[in-house]
This record gives C-alpha cells, structure tokens and sequence, in this order.
C-alpha cells in the first residue's frame, strides 16, 4: 500500500507541532536563527 500523508511528514514538522506553531516553516527559522542571528 502506499504511503498516507502522515507518513510524509519529517521531523520538523512534528516538532513545530509539538511546540504549537502552525509550520514546520516557523520552526525552521527559528533554529537559523539561533544559528546566524539574522532578526537580531
């Protein structure tokens, strides 16, 4: 059988959603920024 969307999902996503943002986007910036301080 193929693959259901939830197995597509990696684990940016489900960290974003454990940490209540709606993106796996808004997860990705934060941990760039920590990274290169691009907003501060």
């Amino acid at each position: 059988m193929g693959k259901t969307s939830k197995d597509k999902r990696d684990i940016y996503y489900r960290k974003a959603k454990e940490e209540g943002w709606r993106a796996r986007s808004a997860f990705k910036l934060l941990q760039i920024d920590n990274e290169f301080n691009i907003f501060n």
